[in-house]
């Protein structure tokens, strides 16, 4: 996941939730559950929790990916 980000140069920020008690909470307060990887997703106004490693690599290059053949 986070090699595919750093491919398409995308600007995210890192949480550890295993070092910080906040992130935890937060996490399982709006995400449901504290599993990592998750990627939080603000879409104006509401937000989605992703946390499988595979759906959150398959949303960053749908989003962000080439669109050159």
């Amino acid at each position: 996941m986070r090699r595919s980000a750093h491919k398409l140069n995308l600007p995210l920020e890192y949480r550890d939730v295993r070092k910080n008690e906040k992130y935890s909470r937060e996490l399982e307060e709006n995400g449901g559950k504290v599993q990592v990887p998750c990627l939080r997703i603000d879409r104006g106004n509401r937000v989605e929790w992703l946390y499988e490693s595979d759906d959150i690599i398959d949303f960053l290059e749908t989003k962000f990916g080439s669109t050159e053949s």
